[in-house]
């Protein structure tokens, strides 16, 4: 089988998933910030595949998951996948509650030295004493992520949303020989 973009990039977003979830196995030993970028990169390279023609290469941005999760009813097999069967308008109405967390998703990719991403340190500005500038320097595998945390019921249906994109992933692969 030759490899087109969309396969391409859906072969390797499988990859990024699964790394994703060996490391949540491991959550006591691994710092949150490490499965955090494995989940952005996953849903952003899903997001690129599926959205694919697999003639072009995709933006290099990070949008991509935002974007599709508002699109995502219109793959028949996503919605079989999480269970909505040929339930298009539930199946609408699950992805508009997954919006808020998608556009989180998007907003892990590095953005520069002053917002958060579990990928490289990032600096905030607070005002000192005496109206002087301090510089607060924060380290990814320090932070605590605590609005990530996996119990977390909005965090809990994005996660079973990608599960099923990923099985419907492993299904096309399958079909297209290339997995």
């Amino acid at each position: 089988m030759s490899w087109n973009w969309r396969t391409g990039l859906l072969a390797q977003a499988l990859s990024d998933y699964r790394v994703f979830l060996c490391l949540g196995a491991m959550m006591d030993e691994v710092e949150m910030c490490h499965r955090l970028h494995y989940l952005q990169m996953a849903a952003e390279k899903l997001a690129k595949g599926l959205l694919s023609s697999g003639t072009t290469p995709p933006k290099l941005d990070h949008s991509a998951f935002k974007s599709f999760v508002l699109e995502a009813d219109k793959f028949v097999a996503l919605s079989r996948a999480c269970n909505f069967g040929d339930d298009t308008k539930a199946f609408k109405r699950f992805l508009k509650r997954l919006t808020p967390v998608a556009k989180r998703i998007a907003s892990l990719a590095p953005e520069g030295v002053g917002a958060p991403n579990p990928e490289y340190p990032w600096e905030e500005r607070l005002l000192g004493e005496h109206n002087g500038i301090q510089v607060q320097v924060h380290v990814p595998s320090l932070e605590s992520w605590s609005d990530w945390r996996p119990d977390l019921p909005e965090i809990v249906e994005t996660l079973g949303f990608l599960k099923g994109c990923f099985q419907a992933v492993e299904a096309e692969l399958s079909e297209a020989n290339v997995d």
